[in-house]
């Protein structure tokens, strides 16, 4: 991890790049004092005025305001109710039942377990929260990873511990900044749900108190770096021609991303990070619970666009879980070496049904090789392989067969093999077809796979419509048996 920093000063949080002086706002670096106060924005704190600057100590007001909240908490006093009741004052929530999901949550605790919170994870996140002022000593806005520039911010685990405690809390303040999200907080898990939803919410809190179970327990050395990446110069059609030797791809059928070790894991994001923190249990949210300092990202870094992507390097993983979605069921600890892992987060393109077969246009398709390609880029050595799946096949309305090929072409010319995830897709990925396209391509260029592709993209454009213009769906169309019969086998 050390071989990846540029800056061997030892500092509270470092913020490396160039162009660091030109997309900073002008006044971002100014102390409070200093800035002007002119665009009040409403922060999550109740009446915490806020001037594009992010943590509430920065306020010389309203922070002592806070501490008198927080310190009685982390002090012990109160229990469940004086840590609810902090939240509840945060989110000024007279008008919500934030108590009845977090009461659910305790209650379904062992007898031991509810001990051990009350001793000691309730009081020791109010501690990390009164910790802010020490952790992070700058009266400046959290830098922001702005679109376009090459940019880390280098980060403690126990900053990390410290941003999610906030979050926890609903102490968060927003920057003013339309790039980043407007979700920053856990509010939206607390609140009284319909009943439906009610298990997805609990599950979801388990993993986020899961997290500060083991960071209290002792794991807290190492550091998480958030990367910004993208792809410089013009890459078009011609270019995806060049390229030189396929690598390796596997495709398995069980088995899940985040299960496989030593290698560069996908995250299906949304463009804006923020949807991390909405109520869905998409792959995006799910990767985001059981590695809770991914959530950081909504934070600070700014909307992706289309060739740029994020990586995080450090993001330990601490739940187990089961299922997806309404499903979604969290099983326990997971504890792994916390500086080991490497993620790439990624959107995809959105389609709506009708317009599923825009995909296969060469303008579409050389997007998402783009944006695959500026989340594969490594400056490693000796790069690990990309562990990844269906790619935006779900409410995006991607191809999986088209995805996969994509993400196999970028991650070739990244340097890096490829492990593909089906989730059991056995009619997108039947084994005999997988194995003659993997067979056929095996020491081919990148090149001769990209113009296939092309031809084959061309092909599966061809769409048919009712007399209502509704698409209908040809279920013979199939990629890889369009590119199977390109090649005659």
């Amino acid at each position: 991890m050390e071989s990846r920093s540029n800056n061997e000063t030892s500092v509270q949080i470092r913020y490396e790049g160039r162009d660091l002086d030109s997309t900073r706002d002008e006044t971002g670096d100014l102390p409070l004092e200093q800035r002007p106060h002119n665009h009040p924005i409403t922060s999550a704190i109740r009446d915490f005025p806020l001037f594009c600057y992010f943590l509430p100590h920065h306020d010389p007001v309203h922070w002592p305001q806070a501490k008198s909240i927080l310190e009685p908490i982390a002090q012990g006093l109160g229990g469940l109710k004086g840590f609810i009741d902090g939240i509840r004052y945060f989110v000024n929530a007279e008008n919500h039942q934030i108590d009845f999901t977090l009461q659910k949550f305790f209650e379904d605790l062992t007898e031991l377990q509810q001990v051990f919170y009350i001793d000691e994870i309730f009081p020791g996140i109010a501690k990390l929260i009164l910790e802010t002022e020490s952790l992070f000593p700058d009266k400046k806005s959290l830098p922001i990873l702005r679109q376009h520039s090459k940019m880390r911010i280098v980060l403690s685990k126990k900053q990390c511990a410290c941003l999610l405690a906030h979050m926890v809390m609903c102490t968060t303040c927003g920057q003013d900044n339309e790039q980043l999200g407007k979700l920053i907080n856990f509010s939206l898990f607390y609140d009284q749900p319909s009943k439906p939803k009610v298990g997805r919410r609990i599950q979801k809190i388990k993993c986020i108190f899961t997290y500060f179970e083991e960071f209290f327990r002792g794991f807290q050395e190492g550091e998480v770096i958030f990367e910004r990446s993208f792809l410089e110069g013009d890459h078009n059609e011609e270019q995806w021609k060049d390229y030189d030797k396929i690598l390796k791809a596997e495709v398995q059928s069980k088995g899940g991303i985040e299960d496989t070790e030593n290698t560069l894991q996908v995250v299906f994001s949304d463009k804006k990070l923020g949807e991390i923190l909405k109520l869905q249990t998409t792959q995006q949210q799910i990767m985001s619970l059981i590695h809770p300092e991914l959530i950081l990202s909504v934070l600070f870094c700014e909307e992706l666009q289309s060739d740029e992507a994020l990586r995080v390097y450090g993001a330990g993983r601490y739940s187990n879980y089961k299922g997806y979605g309404d499903s979604f069921e969290f099983k326990g600890s997971y504890q792994d070496g916390v500086n080991k892992r490497q993620h790439v987060m990624m959107d995809a393109e959105k389609y709506i049904e009708k317009q599923a077969t825009f995909q296969f246009q060469m303008t579409y398709v050389l997007r998402e090789l783009n944006k695959a390609h500026a989340g594969f880029l490594t400056e490693d050595e000796t790069p690990r392989k990309v562990a990844t799946g269906k790619w935006g096949c779900g409410v995006c309305k991607g191809n999986p067969q088209l995805k996969f090929i994509i993400q196999w072409l970028a991650a070739s010319i990244a340097g890096r093999e490829i492990v593909f995830y089906t989730d059991k897709d056995d009619n997108n990925f039947n084994i005999d077809d997988v194995t003659k396209i993997l067979e056929y391509y095996q020491g081919k260029k990148v090149g001769e796979l990209f113009k296939d592709l092309e031809k084959a993209t061309r092909e599966m454009q061809s769409v048919k419509y009712n007399e209502k213009y509704e698409e209908i769906h040809d279920e013979n169309k199939n990629l890889f048996r369009v590119l199977i019969n390109q090649f005659d086998l």
